[in-house]
């Protein structure tokens, strides 16, 4: 059912994809010593990234080594692979496609899959890469749409989904990707696992929501319109479409601007 929040076995995969974007994040803070390449590669909010240092101590110790470049995964610090995996990891990285890294070290699927279960460390070294290869991916398809040149369904899809959980409203995604509304209904009824991404990242972005009034209840920032864009989005806890007045310190908000600001994207990324 739409809407719906996940089972246990839902809880366990977001719980995994939660640490994996820890560790896209971490990993390219280390890379490049900037706060928003990380937020960028794990695809989180600001908001996102201040909680899990506040309420993780380890992540918060992790991301003040990564920030000084120190650490698993610092510069100068990444294992050195040779022969075969050195040459596959070196293409990999390069030419961001399995096909041709497997061809220039003359290895095979079965060679691949064999290294990634015996070798640990080069199993690390490749999911990284493959998450930096998704980024650059993701991003020049964005580039490629906001340009008008040529980007096929799948691309289409995931610049999509990006944007939705950004913003959570799927005009923002349509633009975002360059497709109609009427575009996006054929693949929500065609597209099974696209469906349901769709519901993940609008869940997402629930969640970002609620991450948000929590930062501004505890920063003592006054949260108005970011309370009544929780009533949209989030109607089972904090009540949809209440005719409220403005709260305290904003008297100078109609309702007009309360229901306006109910409609549009709520960014809870800036």
């Amino acid at each position: 059912m739409p809407g719906k929040r996940p089972g246990p076995a839902g809880k366990t995969k977001r719980r995994f994809e939660m640490e994996e974007r820890r560790r896209l994040f971490l990993e390219a803070l280390r890379r490049t010593g900037e706060e928003a390449a990380g937020l960028e590669a794990a695809g989180v909010s600001d908001q996102t990234a201040r909680r899990w240092r506040r309420e993780d101590e380890a992540f918060g110790e992790a991301f003040n080594e990564a920030k000084a470049g120190k650490g698993p995964g610092a510069a100068g610090e990444r294992p050195k692979f040779t022969g075969r995996k050195g040459v596959f990891m070196e293409t990999m990285e390069e030419a961001g496609v399995l096909a041709a890294a497997l061809r220039a070290a003359e290895a095979t699927m079965k060679e691949l899959r064999r290294w990634l279960r015996g070798d640990a460390e080069f199993r690390k070294v490749y999911l990284e890469v493959k998450g930096r290869i998704r980024v650059r991916a993701l991003e020049e398809m964005e580039r490629r749409i906001a340009a008008g040149e040529p980007v096929s369904a799948a691309g289409r899809k995931r610049v999509f989904l990006k944007k939705v959980r950004k913003v959570g409203t799927t005009t923002g995604g349509c633009e975002a990707a360059g497709i109609s509304l009427k575009v996006l209904n054929t693949w929500l009824a065609e597209d099974r696992r696209f469906a349901e991404e769709f519901e993940e990242a609008k869940l997402r972005f629930r969640d970002h929501i609620e991450e948000a009034i929590m930062d501004r209840i505890k920063e003592g920032r006054d949260g108005g319109l970011l309370q009544f864009k929780a009533q949209a989005e989030l109607p089972e806890k904090y009540g949809k479409g209440k005719k409220e007045a403005p709260p305290k310190g904003r008297r100078g908000l109609t309702q007009e601007e309360i229901e306006r600001a109910a409609r549009e994207p709520y960014d809870v990324g800036e």
